[in-house]
């Protein structure tokens, strides 16, 4: 084997990432959604034999879909079950995602556990991100299948290739192409706090790759990992093993003086922001931290939706683009700089809309509302704050929000949750009138007099 210096503490930190991004979808209890066919509340059921004719987006706490969707179907809550039949995409975000029933093209899934049951039928490919994933025998993956998780049972059939960065990774099942992994087999790997036990039993997997009596690979393995791989004599390889040992390695110790130096220039950075807002734009900022604090936890099923709407958006702009752009140059090869250089334009402006607003706006409103919080705590007769009196509400919170936020893998989960709410509370202040004037109406302990 080969010494592959790197790929571990690389892996793991990957891992990491994308379990605490993951944990996000642990916290949608009940999301208001919005599309052509929606639904929402605490239990959403789609019945055995109800069709949908267009594409479905469902929220809630639990999610129920025996019936059929035509289109695609969007779906986020804590505990999804889909025991129908969904023509289009399939795309899922909760704490657990089972699927026993059929999808007609791709599959999305980010949750704590993912399962595909027996009966579960998935057309093409099927994408992964969780802390366990497993396809059970009986199970089958027309297309690719790639997973992003602390663990992975295939015990099911995939058509054609797997890809997996995982910790631990146990193949019971086919692979009809190549399987290519990094399964990092630490035993320790994830340790990130506040995780909820899942309502449903996970298997436990050995560290490192396993590959069972029963394995079929029409292809070849090619694997890295810090652990040796167990690969039975028995099991059916065509194309062979490839594997690479990678090398524990221990995470770089970073500078405390630096680190103190970024988190001033930081906190500087967010409070110099936050005072342009509150100067220039003071009405703007006090109502959509008014809608933030008026029932946070629906915003982030929004926040949620616009966050993909951003990505679907900027997708589309530039297939549309592309698209324009070769019309015009076959038709009307004049128009071609003037729509390539539209199309740029737009999709840059919708990034750099996108990107300045998460890096700020919410870190600046959650802020104001800790702050300002604590100071009527402090202040209880005093209901109604000077300008002077936002900014020190500002520097409070942003004190705080900033300490909380340095703590490694926590913070990127409060960062997030800020991000998705704020994007929510956006959505709805500007598609909702009358939240509109409930807001303008709404006066904060910060607000201006």
């Amino acid at each position: 084997m080969n010494s592959s210096k790197g790929w571990h503490f690389a892996t793991r930190q990957l891992i990491q990432f994308l379990c605490a991004l993951v944990l996000l979808s642990v916290l949608l209890f009940v999301a208001p959604s919005w599309a052509k066919d929606t639904a929402s509340g605490k239990q959403v059921i789609i019945a055995a034999g109800q069709i949908v004719n267009d594409d479905l987006y469902l929220a809630g706490e639990t999610i129920l879909l025996n019936g059929t969707v035509k289109g695609d179907a969007v779906l986020a809550a804590r505990q999804i079950t889909v025991n129908g039949t969904v023509e289009g995409d399939l795309i899922a975000a909760g704490q657990t995602i089972a699927i026993n029933g059929s999808v007609g093209d791709d599959a999305r899934l980010a949750g704590q556990v993912l399962i595909l049951q027996p009966n579960a039928r998935i057309a093409d490919d099927a994408i992964a991100a969780g802390f366990s994933w497993e396809n059970r025998a009986g199970s089958n993956v027309g297309g690719d299948l790639a997973i992003f998780a602390n663990q992975a049972l295939l015990a099911g059939s995939i058509k054609e290739d797997a890809i997996a960065a995982t910790n631990a990774l146990e193949l019971r099942g086919s692979v009809g192409g190549n399987l290519q992994v990094t399964a990092v087999g630490d035993p320790n790997l994830v340790e990130i706090p506040f995780v909820p036990e899942p309502p449903v039993t996970v298997a436990p997997i050995q560290p490192g790759l396993t590959i069972t009596d029963t394995a079929q690979i029409g292809g070849k393995i090619n694997y890295r990992s810090a652990a040796t791989a167990q690969i039975s004599p028995k099991a059916k390889i065509a194309g062979g093993v490839v594997g690479e040992t990678l090398e524990h390695r221990i995470a770089p110790t970073s500078n405390p003086v630096r680190e103190v130096i970024w988190q001033i220039q930081r906190l500087l950075a967010l409070f110099f922001v936050g005072w342009l807002l509150l100067r220039f734009v003071p009405n703007w900022t006090q109502n959509l931290a008014a809608t933030v604090k008026a029932k946070p936890l629906p915003k982030l099923g929004w926040g949620i939706l616009v966050f993909l709407a951003v990505g679907i958006g900027t997708i589309a702009i530039a297939t549309v683009t592309v698209i324009l752009t070769i019309f015009s140059a076959i038709a009307l090869p004049l128009l071609v700089p003037p729509v390539l250089g539209l199309g740029i334009v737009a999709n840059l402006a919708l990034a750099v809309s996108f990107i300045a607003f998460a890096s700020f706006v919410p870190q600046i409103v959650f802020s104001l509302l800790a702050g300002g919080w604590l100071l009527q705590k402090l202040q209880p007769s005093t209901p109604v704050q000077p300008p002077v009196r936002q900014l020190v509400a500002l520097g409070i919170g942003l004190l705080g929000f900033v300490l909380l936020t340095a703590i490694p893998v926590l913070g990127a989960i409060v960062t997030l949750i800020a991000i998705f709410i704020s994007l929510g509370a956006l959505a709805q202040h500007l598609t909702s009138r009358k939240s509109r004037v409930a807001v303008a109406n709404h006066q904060l302990p910060i607000a201006n007099h």
